[in-house]
C-alpha cells in the first residue's frame, strides 16, 4: 500500500531568500584555462548593470548626443527667427526709448539672422520651424526690397551734389579737392565744419571750383558748410537744431531757383533719442513749408529703417513726398559710417532728398582718408526752368 505525500506547509515570501542574492547565486563564473575561477564578464551583479558595456551601447550613446545636438539646433533656429521677429518689429514700431531708436538702425541685420534659421530648420527637417522662417524672412525682405528697385533708369544730369562729414574737421582736404573736380561737383555740403577745415578748404582748390559759400565753423565739429559753384541768393540757418542746419537758395542758370539744405541731425546715442526726434520733426515742419525745388543733403543720423525718418519723406498729405536719392536710384543701403573701421560700414546715415523737379540719377559713396563718413555724390536732372 503506498505511503501518503506528507502535507508541505504554505510558501511565504520569507521563506525565499533576497533577489540579488538570487542572482548572484546563478551567475556562471567562467574557469580559466588554468582551471583557477578568474572574473568574467559579469564579475558581480552592479557589472551585469552596467549598460555601457552591453553590446551596442555605443550606439545608444551616438543617438543620445544626435538628440542632443538637434535638440541644440532647434534652439538655435528659433533664436535666429527671433532675432529676426525683432528686426521686423523695429522697423515699424511707435516705441521712442533711446534704446529702441539706436537698435532700429541695425534691424536690416537683425532681420537677415532670421535666413541662417530658415536654413538651419530645413536642414533639421524642423518643417514648422522651416515655414515660419519662410514667412519672417519674406515680411523682412518686403522692407529693404525698394532700396533695391530702380524707380527710373539713369540719364544725363543737370546738377551734382557732394555730401562730406569732416569728422572734427580732421578730414584730408586735399583728397576733398581732388574729389570735387574729378566728379564735377556744383554744390558741396560739409558737416563737422571747424575753423581750421575752412581755413583749409579756402586754401585748396575747392573755392576755385566752387566760388559761393554759406558756412557756420564751429568748435569741436559742430560747424556746417554749404559750397556752391552758381550765386547763393538767400541763407539762413534753420531753427530748432542743436548744430548749424543751412538753407540756402542756388541760382542755377537757366532754372528756377533752387533751395539747397545742408543738414546734421543730432545723432540718438550717445544723446537722447527726444532731441534726434524733435528735429526730424522740426525740419519735416521745414519742408511742409518749402515752396522751391529742393534737395536736401547731410547727415542725418538716420536711416530707412527709422519710423521718424520715413514719416520725413513722406512730409504731409496732400505734398508731394520726398525722394530718397538711394531708392529712387535703386542703389541700396548705401552705409557710409563707420569708415575708419577694420569692418565695413554698416549704417547709411549720409542721405540725399529731392522735391519739386530734381530727380536722382545716380546716388553712391566715395571713400575720403581722415573721416569715419563715406562722402555720397547725387547727381540729379529735372530741374525746372526759369520762368
Amino acid at each position: 500500500m503506498a505511503r501518503p505525500m506528507p502535507r508541505l506547509p504554505p510558501v511565504t515570501r520569507a521563506d525565499f531568500p533576497d533577489s540579488a542574492a538570487v542572482i548572484s547565486v546563478i551567475v556562471i563564473q567562467p574557469r580559466s584555462s588554468h582551471g583557477s575561477d578568474s572574473a568574467g564578464p559579469c564579475s558581480a551583479i552592479t557589472q551585469c548593470g552596467d549598460r555601457s558595456r552591453r553590446p551596442g551601447a555605443n550606439v545608444h550613446r551616438v543617438w543620445r548626443r544626435a538628440g542632443a545636438w538637434r535638440r541644440a539646433g532647434l534652439l538655435v533656429c528659433g533664436g535666429c527667427l527671433a532675432v529676426g521677429v525683432v528686426g521686423f518689429w523695429l522697423h515699424f514700431t511707435r516705441v521712442r526709448t533711446d534704446t529702441v531708436v539706436s537698435l532700429a538702425a541695425f534691424a536690416p541685420y537683425l532681420m537677415a539672422v532670421a535666413l541662417g534659421g530658415l536654413l538651419l530648420g530645413a536642414v533639421l527637417r524642423a518643417w514648422w520651424l522651416t515655414a515660419a522662417g519662410v514667412v519672417v524672412v519674406l515680411v523682412s525682405t518686403f522692407t529693404q526690397v525698394p532700396l533695391y528697385l530702380p524707380s527710373r533708369s539713369g540719364g544725363p544730369s543737370e546738377l551734382t551734389v557732394l555730401q562730406f562729414n569732416l569728422m572734427l574737421g580732421q578730414a584730408e582736404v586735399s583728397e576733398l579737392a581732388d574729389l570735387v573736380r574729378r566728379e564735377h561737383v556744383d554744390v558741396l555740403t560739409v558737416t563737422e565744419l571747424t575753423a581750421e577745415a575752412l581755413a583749409a578748404v579756402e586754401a585748396s582748390p575747392i573755392t576755385d571750383d566752387l566760388r559761393y559759400s554759406y558756412t557756420q565753423p564751429a568748435r569741436a565739429g559742430n560747424g556746417g558748410g554749404v559750397f556752391s559753384r552758381f550765386p547763393i541768393v538767400e541763407r539762413r540757418r534753420l531753427d530748432g537744431f542743436w548744430l548749424p542746419n543751412l538753407r540756402t537758395v542756388i541760382a542755377v542758370p537757366h532754372k528756377a531757383p533752387l533751395a539747397v539744405y545742408g543738414l546734421h541731425v543730432m545723432p540718438p546715442y550717445p544723446n537722447t533719442s527726444a532731441q534726434w526726434r524733435s528735429e526730424l520733426t522740426s525740419l519735416r515742419e521745414d519742408l511742409v513749408d518749402e515752396q522751391l525745388p529742393v534737395i536736401v543733403s547731410g547727415d542725418f543720423n538716420a536711416t530707412h529703417d527709422h519710423r521718424a525718418y520715413r514719416a520725413l519723406t513722406a512730409v504731409a498729405p496732400g505734398r508731394p513726398g520726398m525722394i530718397d536719392a538711394a531708392e529712387h536710384t535703386g542703389a541700396g543701403m548705401v552705409p557710409t559710417y563707420p569708415a575708419d573701421r577694420f569692418f565695413p560700414p554698416l549704417l547709411a546715415l549720409d542721405r540725399m532728398l529731392s522735391r519739386g523737379g530734381p530727380e536722382p540719377v545716380e546716388f553712391r559713396r566715395i571713400r575720403v582718408a581722415g573721416s569715419d563718413h563715406y562722402a555720397v555724390v547725387g547727381r540729379f536732372r529735372g530741374l525746372p526752368p526759369r520762368r
